[in-house]
C-alpha cells in the first residue's frame, strides 16, 4: 500500500479507511467462524450484508 501512496493513488485518509473497513469485515467473518455471533444476530447473512454495505458507504462506494 505504501507504493500506492507514493504514486498518489490513495491519500493517507483513504488508505486508513480502507484498512479499517477490511479489518472490520475480517473480524466479523472471524466471529462467525468461531461461533461468537450465535444467538446474537437473527440473520447472520443479513448482518454481514449490512456491515459490508456500511463499510462500503464509508469508503464512498455506491450501492443500488
Amino acid at each position: 500500500m505504501l507504493a500506492l501512496l507514493e504514486e498518489g493513488a490513495f491519500t493517507v485518509e483513504e488508505t486508513a479507511r480502507l484498512i479499517l473497513a477490511w479489518n472490520r469485515l475480517v473480524g466479523i467473518i472471524g466471529y462467525e467462524l468461531h461461533g461468537h455471533l450465535k444467538n446474537v444476530t437473527a440473520d447472520d447473512a443479513a448482518y454481514f450484508d449490512y456491515a459490508a454495505r456500511a463499510e462500503g458507504a464509508n469508503l464512498g462506494l455506491a450501492f443500488d
